[in-house]
């Protein structure tokens, strides 16, 4: 009797060293799983490093050559055509620094627009047009496109009962109340309680 229970204790130590080997097994290919995505993120970020230098080198280098080849062309001309030509150069260079005004501008107003409607303002940049009118056309088309996506998927997610809170009550929240929630507001009511929402909307 006593040397079964030698055996069975040998084989519950042997099947423990062999569930401890594994752990560490597990353990190690983790950690270089781990080293090695680190090494794949590091040279993505090394790449990623180059390709921006290299680009800005570029841009500069361009940027050089076109001062080079505008101040050769300058030193050819007569004074009244090099005057002309510098006038010519400070006011492209100013309509480019009031386009990019316009254009900054232009994008607060848009993502103020989407705050006021109730709209998600990280969508500014699809909304976004060349003039304020074309801007306030898009945000109102998506605006619609956004209230019909929301609404199309309660209705499919929804089938009613009288909808009850967590506690087991009914909610106190009116129609009246509903209708003046903004559309990020509904749709959290939504996600929250879909039952309160389709009763509500309908």
């Amino acid at each position: 009797m006593e040397e079964i229970k030698q055996v069975e204790g040998q084989e519950i130590q042997q099947g423990q060293i062999e569930t401890v080997e594994a752990q560490d097994t597990i353990k190690e290919e983790e950690v270089k799983k781990f080293e090695l995505t680190e090494r794949e993120l590091q040279s993505q970020i090394d790449k990623a490093v180059t390709k921006a230098i290299q680009t800005r080198d570029s841009k500069w280098e361009a940027k050089i050559q076109e001062e080079r080849s505008e101040a050769e062309k300058l030193g050819k001309m007569s004074e009244e055509e090099r005057l002309k030509a510098q006038f010519e150069a400070e006011r492209k260079q100013f309509e480019d620094e009031r386009k990019q005004f316009l254009r900054e501008r232009l994008e607060l107003e848009t993502v103020k627009q989407l705050q006021t409607e109730g709209l998600p303002t990280n969508f500014s940049s699809f909304v976004i047009g060349e003039t304020a009118d074309e801007t306030n056309q898009n945000i109102k088309s998506f605006k619609d496109a956004w209230i019909s996506a929301i609404e199309k998927a309660v209705d499919e997610r929804l089938k009613g009962d009288t909808p009850k809170s967590s506690n087991g009550k009914v909610n106190a929240l009116t129609q009246q109340d509903f209708l003046k929630m903004s559309v990020t507001e509904r749709a959290e009511l939504m996600s929250k309680n879909p039952d309160l929402y389709s009763q509500l909307k309908g």
